[in-house]
């Protein structure tokens, strides 16, 4: 017989805020249930706090990869044309020598706008509608 610890709502929560940094740093599931038992803590209360902590630590890396591809084009694009602007408007006002170099900045210029068109045009990325249900992504849990 071992002694079961009750914890309120605010130590879960701490608990489970104090593991998901541990998580964080490269602890895993195991240890932290290994070192739960030895503290006391009730079964179903441990499944409930490794369940929050693996939701917050999912929830962190989709947040984290969620970058758009879209205005990472679009900033390119930008980029490209203002840099092939800039190339092309130097090469016809300095000097004839570097007006070679003006074919290659303008093809600079329309590739950052075609890349400013094509992250304007690029389809939005939809979230299925089965995500939530397949991984019980509900936060009502305790």
């Amino acid at each position: 017989m071992s002694l079961q610890i009750k914890l309120n709502t605010q130590e879960f929560y701490d608990i489970v805020e104090h593991y998901y940094r541990e998580k964080c740093s490269g602890r895993d599931f195991t240890s932290i249930r290994k070192e739960l038992e030895d503290k006391g803590i009730d079964n179903a209360v441990i499944s409930s706090i490794i369940r929050k902590v693996d939701h917050k630590v999912l929830n962190s890396n989709h947040d984290n990869k969620n970058i758009d591809p879209a205005i990472i084009l679009k900033k390119i694009g930008y980029f490209l044309s203002v840099l092939g602007a800039a190339a092309f408007l130097t090469s016809m006002i300095f000097n004839e020598d570097m007006r070679s170099l003006s074919l290659p900045s303008l093809i600079t210029v329309f590739s950052g706008i075609l890349a400013i068109v094509g992250s304007r045009k690029r389809p939005k990325k939809r979230e299925s509608k089965y995500t939530k249900r397949k991984y019980n992504l509900s936060e009502d849990e305790d």
